[in-house]
């Protein structure tokens, strides 16, 4: 009867580890051995292409991490469009704490974001862009801002480091709307409610922990598919288990 039990708690706890990790995995996206994420959820989220002052000196792109997780950008790129492109691939041992951002400025990246039209691509390690960002004309001392819900809008408010402000800007056929905090909000409707910040200047960078926006929780099918095939296969052996443990005692 002892072993009997042994063998009911042991299956117990594999079947709970299964559920709990396959669940972790499911909602932190897919990852690699290496521990890279390698699906959506890093965002451009603000760029400043015309800047008061010296374009070379205070352009800058910011970042964005929607998910609730850290993410290694080692091995990812930003590239540009127009003109003279460039790449700026992210050094070895840089991460994007959770629902963060991440601010960086031209004299690092070497990026040029042309006045008068450019794009961005953001690149992960597998050669994959998963996002992108494009305008027509850069107006002058205003960063270009992204809100789920309401897309790409102008705006006289810079926010490097933190979340957007709405403001009356210009959209991207050049008439002025108001960006109000209904056209910002998320696609689940609601934003979360923004946490304490904490900024740190390393090289350039602007690293904001704790942001305000959607934490990533799609699921995937694989995920829930593989779930439930550990969780029959560990049912089955604790099924197994049992009779083969209950025919022993029995003799």
């Amino acid at each position: 009867m002892l072993n009997l039990r042994r063998a009911f708690l042991l299956s117990l706890f594999f079947s709970f580890a299964c559920f709990f990790f396959v669940q972790g995995a499911s909602l932190g996206g897919v990852k690699n051995d290496a521990g890279k994420f390698l699906g959506k959820g890093v965002i451009f989220n603000e760029i400043l292409p015309s800047p008061e002052g010296p374009d070379a000196q205070n352009e800058w792109i910011e970042i964005y991490n929607k998910n609730n997780f850290p993410v290694e950008l080692y091995g990812w790129q930003i590239r540009d469009k127009k003109g003279r492109t460039r790449v700026y691939s992210f050094p070895r041992g840089t991460k994007i704490p959770p629902l963060s951002y991440l601010v960086l400025k031209r004299p690092e990246t070497k990026i040029v974001l042309n006045n008068d039209g450019d794009g961005l691509e953001m690149i992960n390690q597998n050669k994959e862009v998963v996002d992108s960002v494009n305008f027509n004309k850069a107006l002058f001392g205003q960063s270009y801002n992204f809100f789920l819900g309401a897309g790409w809008r102008w705006s006289k408010v810079l926010t490097p480091g933190s979340k957007n402000i709405e403001h009356l800007g210009k959209t991207g056929d050049g008439n002025k709307k108001l960006i109000s905090k209904k056209q910002a909000k998320t696609d689940k409707g609601q934003y979360h409610q923004q946490r304490q910040e904490q900024t740190a200047f390393v090289g350039g960078k602007v690293r904001v922990e704790g942001g305000d926006s959607d934490s990533c929780d799609e699921k995937t099918s694989f995920g829930v598919v593989f779930l439930a095939l550990l969780l029959a296969l560990a049912s089955a052996l604790i099924i197994l288990g049992l009779r083969v443990l209950l025919k022993e005692d029995r003799r």
